[in-house]
């Protein structure tokens, strides 16, 4: 996904897991230092719940990524709805 410098974008998604545990978060570089423009953690519970997250990108990056690590854990389940951005306040 393509992020410009100083644009305001959100990131919405749904996430749950079969026991409480955190995920981290990321939008950054597809190689190179994979450097980030957004890092976080979701904290996933049985429930499901719907996280978003407001962030300035500090780079243009024609090609930054999304990345979510879990650890490898089983029972984990994110679900991303469209993404939006940039957004104007």
């Amino acid at each position: 996904m393509p992020l410009v410098a100083g644009q305001k974008y959100t990131l919405t998604f749904t996430g749950r897991a079969s026991s409480p545990r955190s995920v981290a978060v990321g939008i950054g570089e597809n190689g190179g230092s994979f450097a980030r423009s957004l890092d976080t953690e979701a904290d996933l519970m049985p429930t499901g719940k719907e996280f978003s997250h407001t962030f300035t990108a500090p780079v243009t990056n024609p090609s930054a990524q999304l990345q979510m690590a879990h650890g490898g854990f089983r029972g984990a389940e994110v679900s991303k709805r469209d993404r939006s951005g940039p957004r104007r306040d």
